[in-house]
């Protein structure tokens, strides 16, 4: 049986990600667009079981009144850019080649940084802990 999530990750990567970077000249992203694409699905996962939860008990229970229900919209923005996925794409994209220069620098001094099933040996085997 298929993941949905990791259904809807590979429809958008195929559909919306790949020729945005094809288009734009950043295919050396592609091999990690997958993962961009499964950041967003679970974030948009993350925003509608928020609203799915909390809009009912808001009705029921407000935590607070409003004057006007649209400064609830700029909450709302907000959310949708930092969980779908705008906020840690950026930072991924933005420290990835931080981290690949300072990880090729250590190995270049023939230092390679321990893998976590080292430091804790009970994970070997394990793919989600």
């Amino acid at each position: 049986m298929i993941d949905p999530f990791n259904f809807a990750a590979a429809f958008l990567e195929q559909n919306a990600i790949l020729p945005l970077l094809y288009r734009w000249g950043g295919m050396q992203w592609a091999d990690l667009s997958f993962g961009w694409a499964l950041v967003a699905i679970y974030g948009f996962a993350q925003v509608i079981i928020t609203f799915a939860v909390c809009l009912p008990l808001e009705y029921v229970w407000p935590a607070e009144s409003w004057q006007n229900g649209r400064a609830v919209w700029v909450d709302i923005l907000y959310t949708m850019i930092s969980r779908v996925g705008v906020l840690p794409i950026v930072s991924f994209v933005l420290f990835f080649q931080v981290q690949a220069a300072f990880g090729g620098l250590l190995a270049d001094y023939g230092y390679v940084p321990p893998a976590l099933e080292l430091l804790a040996p009970w994970l070997v085997g394990h793919a989600v802990v």
